[in-house]
């Protein structure tokens, strides 16, 4: 039997909060924290810790094309209403 030597990385889901707790409405897909994009000014990334794939996709089915491009690219950053806003 092969050691785990390490697990894989997955699919995440990173919310971009401003000082004071407002929301900027970028969220970003990415697989592996290294790839999250600089947050804009007085903002940061913070990881949804409950976010599952499969869950999201049965309630959005949109969001599907933003986890392909994540998938392909490592990283994809959407508004919050689901549409692609680019790197």
């Amino acid at each position: 039997m092969v050691p785990d030597l390490q697990m894989p990385n997955k699919l995440a889901r990173y919310v971009e909060w401003q000082s004071g707790g407002r929301r900027t409405g970028r969220v970003a897909y990415v697989i592996g924290k290294q790839r999250l994009p600089e947050p804009i000014a007085g903002a940061e990334w913070q990881i949804v810790s409950k976010f599952n794939a499969s869950k999201e996709i049965l309630r959005d089915p949109t969001i599907k094309a933003a986890f392909k491009a994540a998938i392909a690219n490592g990283v994809e950053v959407v508004s919050d209403d689901g549409g692609s806003k680019g790197k």
